[in-house]
């Protein structure tokens, strides 16, 4: 559906499956006054999507954010900065950081209806509307709140509210963080990593763009993967991203859920080497990927601006584009002794090793992969 509830996971995979991993969510709206914070309610929504009827269950805590939505697809969870999806794998996503770095993904799909009903100071029982939120009552005596979201029509029927000591034993709000296998953890930019990766960045400041936000993403296989004897390295993952943006952004980031890439927005993605799919990247820079053979892709040995020493390949993957200083590609990694970097943005073909050169590592959390030996 259309709803924008789901997980928003961004994937840069790329050199036939490179890694950018994630990139999106936020907090929920504000507190109402007049409903005690004991509440919470539970609303069963109902809506039409591209002409089939769909169904789901909600329970929203107006005066903390807090919410629990229940489809048929699975379960997700808001709550303290967290929200939580569980995947398809049947692992569970979770994503952490400030109210912009949710995004749309904190207000659930009726919260924010509800709260905004209830910040004006109107009973739940009496019917009015409010900014395209209109509210019924049945014969039965049930209040369905009637909205769109997202140009959909949602109706919400309120069917009962409960105490919030009885929310807390039911564990509604509650993350399993047992069964949680992938993380997307929002960082300050130039914030060292806590994941054994050492990360890369062009600094604060980079061809007219800032450094707006950094984020950082671990995966693993779920118990049940494991068990069946899955390829395990192939889903585990550790990766350190830093966004950069022009000022004509004004804000806007990729790394917002529902935001396109602003115009010259750069994502420098950095992943161990060790890693699996850091392994399959370098086997089809050589050339090999999967089954397939084809000529080596070409590559340049450049000194970093820490004086460290590494290779930059241009991803050709999806062919050059033709212009008249040579071609340009949107992507390229630099591979050094221990990590891979990424870098999206579309490069001139000619300017790519000097850009490349610019790259400096984060102070890294683990000595042992530190790499340079100058600033």
């Amino acid at each position: 559906m259309r709803l924008r509830g789901a997980v928003y996971a961004s994937t840069l995979l790329g050199a036939v499956s490179f890694i950018l991993l994630w990139v999106i969510f936020a907090t929920a709206g504000g507190a109402q006054a007049q409903r005690p914070s004991n509440t919470i309610y539970e609303l069963a929504l109902s809506y039409r999507d591209h002409g089939k009827l769909h169904a789901q269950r909600e329970w929203v805590s107006p005066a903390t954010g807090e919410w629990r939505v229940e489809t048929d697809d699975g379960v997700r969870i808001y709550t303290n900065g967290r929200y939580a999806v569980r995947a398809a794998n049947g692992g569970v996503a979770v994503r952490i950081g400030s109210t912009r770095f949710m995004g749309y993904l904190a207000n659930g799909t009726a919260g924010e209806a509800l709260r905004r009903y209830l910040r004006e100071g109107a009973p739940l029982r009496t019917p009015r509307g409010l900014a395209g939120v209109q509210v019924s009552t049945s014969p039965s005596g049930l209040k369905t709140f009637h909205f769109k979201r997202n140009g959909v029509a949602v109706a919400a029927v309120v069917v009962k509210m409960i105490a919030l000591s009885r929310a807390a034993r039911a564990r509604l709000f509650t993350i399993p963080k047992t069964q949680v296998t992938s993380t997307l953890r929002e960082r300050s930019a130039g914030s060292e990593p806590t994941l054994p990766v050492t990360a890369y960045w062009f600094g604060r400041q980079f061809a007219g763009r800032s450094a707006i936000t950094a984020s950082e993403h671990a995966q693993r296989p779920t118990a049940t993967e494991q068990s069946v004897g899955y390829n395990s390295g192939r889903r585990e993952s550790q990766a350190y991203v830093t966004m950069y943006e022009l000022p004509s952004a004004k804000g806007r980031s990729s790394a917002i859920p529902g935001q396109m890439p602003p115009r010259g927005e750069i994502q420098v993605v950095s992943i161990p080497r060790s890693l699996e799919i850091a392994q399959s990247a370098l086997r089809a820079f050589d050339g090999a990927n999967g089954e397939h053979r084809y000529a080596p892709w070409p590559r340049h040995e450049i000194v970093l601006h820490n004086g460290a020493r590494a290779t930059v390949v241009p991803n050709i993957s999806e062919g050059v584009q033709p212009t008249p200083s040579g071609g340009s590609v949107w992507q390229f990694a630099v591979v050094t002794d221990t990590t891979i970097t990424w870098v999206t943005g579309g490069f001139n073909l000619n300017d790519i090793p000097t850009v490349a050169s610019a790259l400096r590592p984060i102070a890294a959390m683990h000595k042992s992969q530190r790499e340079g030996t100058r600033e």
